[in-house]
Parts: C-alpha cells; sequence; structure tokens
C-alpha cells in the first residue's frame, strides 16, 4: 500500500443528535483519515477531485500518548491529548444527491473526502471544548454557525466514544494521531469557485479556496 493510503488519524461521524435522528441510528459512525486526504489550510483545492462535496467545521486533537480502549474514561481521554486544532472537512458521497444510509455513510469511509487543519495548537484546558463556537463562511458570507457542545455534548464524549469502539476491535489508537471529533453545524454544500472559511473562538481559522 502506497504512503498516501498511511492511515493517521480517524474520524467521527453522526455525533449531532439531529444526523442521528435522520439516520436513524443512536450512536456515531467512524472512518479512517489518510495521508492523501490532507490538505494546507489556505492551498488551492481541486473541487475535480470529488464528487458532490460538502464542508464541516469541527475540533479536532491530536494524542500524544496511545489510547487503547475498551474501558476509556474522560479522564483518560482528556490525558492522552496533546492539543486540539480548528479543522475543516470535506465531506463527499458517491450516492446521487446525498441519499445516503448509514450503511453507505460506514461503507464509504465516514463519508471522508479530506480534511485541513489550522495551525494554531491549543492546549485543551485553555478553551472550553463546549462553548466554543464556530462561524462558517462561504465568499464571506455567513451559512452556518455552532458550537462544541453539539458534538454528543462534549467533544470529549466523542474522543472516548471511538476509543472504546476501536478497542473493542482490537485497535489502538497511536500517539500522534489526529482526531476529528465531528462537525459543530450541518454541512454545507461546496462548489468551484467559491471560498470556504471556519473561524472558532480560541482555536483558529481554516481556509479553503475550491478550484
Amino acid at each position: 500500500m502506497g504512503s498516501g493510503y498511511a492511515v493517521v488519524g480517524y474520524k467521527i461521524g453522526l455525533t449531532s443528535r439531529a444526523m442521528q435522528d435522520q439516520f436513524g441510528v443512536r450512536e456515531p459512525d467512524f472512518g479512517v483519515l489518510t495521508r492523501s486526504g490532507l490538505l494546507l489550510s489556505g492551498a488551492p483545492v481541486d473541487t475535480g477531485r470529488f464528487i458532490a462535496p460538502k464542508i464541516e467545521p469541527e475540533i479536532s486533537v491530536v494524542l500524544g500518548q496511545d489510547l487503547a480502549g475498551p474501558g476509556v474514561t474522560a479522564l483518560q481521554a482528556l490525558a492522552a491529548i496533546d492539543h486540539a486544532l480548528a479543522s475543516l472537512e470535506i465531506i463527499d458521497s458517491r450516492v446521487a444527491d446525498w441519499r445516503i444510509t448509514v450503511v453507505d455513510s460506514v461503507a464509504d469511509n465516514a463519508s471522508f473526502g479530506a480534511a485541513a487543519f489550522g495551525t494554531r495548537r491549543i492546549r485543551w484546558d485553555d478553551f472550553d471544548p463546549v462553548l466554543t463556537g464556530c462561524v462558517l463562511e462561504v465568499d464571506g458570507r455567513t451559512v452556518a454557525s455552532g458550537a462544541g457542545g453539539a458534538v454528543l455534548g462534549n467533544p470529549l464524549n466523542a474522543l472516548v466514544w471511538l476509543a472504546n469502539e476501536l478497542g473493542a476491535r482490537g485497535t489502538v489508537m497511536r500517539a500522534g494521531s489526529v482526531v476529528m471529533l465531528g462537525s459543530v453545524c450541518a454541512a454545507v454544500p461546496v462548489a468551484a469557485g467559491q471560498v470556504v472559511r471556519a473561524e472558532f473562538a480560541g482555536l483558529g481559522a481554516v481556509t479553503l479556496p475550491f478550484e
């Protein structure tokens, strides 16, 4: 397998009650982040590599130590976090008009397309992950907003869930892994020629120009 397909982290989806209601589930799903799917904030994105891209702003973390479930607690998950980052995920679907079920999402690596991360590294204790708000703009116009509390009540809960879900499958999240904890608002469609920017209070911003 080429280095572009190397797993560098994980993403968690279906973390809001609205999305769980839409798919008829009561827990999130997850996928992996591959090296080839990582983008640089501010660098042009080739829209042609996607089918029907949408954007989701998320709080992400980088692990400073291994995290192995099952049985991981919130305190153990907190101790494993090195720092938090602002991030933007591009989700995509091969199914026409996004008429997908949760089975489609799981089969499609939780709809992962690509992701970009901010450059500010913030200690988890130095911001409020529940109250931290985000404004999502397309071409300078606000199209959505949300806060970390939209992610399972607290984004840390998403990390605990994933550690235990992976642990039950015999997978350990290794130190250095990037974990995208779930969108703070509904996904927004994006098209060529648009510039997307997510501004997180205290975490900084991520920008993606689509070409």
